[in-house]
């Protein structure tokens, strides 16, 4: 295997139809090169059958799968919605040609049969000697970071299947620049504050890989529960 420098690597990401089902990136986020950790877990299961001998692990055997998907870096305006929508659920867009208006709430109802779970998605891992997709992928973690001297920078954590080599995709990336803290205002009750330095929005939502018994190391379901917003 050539060695590559892992500044060539991208991050690809797409809406899926059905969760865990893998779909190719129509989409590319740029992102920190220390943020990015993309994760296969396998949960350990261990044969301690007595034999004999004076040891206690006699084989190991993977068990059940999932992965785990960190990235983050600068905040571009027309990537950020991705984050935002996978972790709070619901996305109203208005208007029928650029520039769109997109609304972004909490995915909520209280029919008993409508579905309250945000979308998922396939998150693409190109790391210069190969790529691989993360499908089922759900957002459990967001954080807003702005200081007045910086650039406005997000965290995001995902929570997904596990993943599988696929072929290079062909990145596309836009010419919409990061967004510098300066640009912003800041308004306490309605009043302009111009003082104001730094702050962190974090939005959080608990994600359980539920497994069932089919064959599959693989959950059947990536469970997102209730918003826990905290400033």
């Amino acid at each position: 295997m050539t060695l590559q420098a892992s500044v060539r690597s991208y991050v690809g990401i797409a809406k899926e139809t059905t969760k865990g089902t893998a779909v190719p990136a129509t989409d590319f986020i740029p992102v920190a090169k220390d943020s990015l950790k993309p994760v296969d877990v396998i949960d350990p299961l261990y044969d301690q059958g007595l034999r004999g001998s004076n040891v206690m692990n006699y084989n190991y055997i993977p068990g059940r799968k999932r992965s785990t998907f960190d990235f983050g870096g600068a905040v571009f305006a027309d990537t950020i919605g991705y984050a935002l929508a996978g972790i709070m659920g619901d996305v109203a867009t208005v208007g029928a040609s650029a520039p769109y208006t997109h609304t972004i709430s909490l995915k909520n109802s209280l029919t008993s049969s409508t579905d309250t779970q945000p979308i998922s998605y396939t998150l693409t891992d190109f790391y210069a000697v190969n790529v691989r997709q993360f499908p089922g992928c759900q957002f459990s973690d967001f954080s807003l970071k702005f200081n007045a001297d910086g650039m406005l920078e997000f965290d995001t954590k995902t929570t997904g299947w596990s993943s599988a080599t696929t072929s290079d995709p062909t990145p596309s990336f836009s010419t919409v620049l990061p967004t510098p803290v300066w640009r912003g205002t800041v308004s306490i009750g309605g009043s302009s504050v111009s003082n104001a330095m730094e702050g962190n929005i974090a939005l959080k939502r608990a994600v359980t890989p539920i497994y069932g018994i089919s064959n599959t190391q693989d959950p059947y379901q990536v469970f997102r529960s209730e918003e826990h917003t905290s400033e």
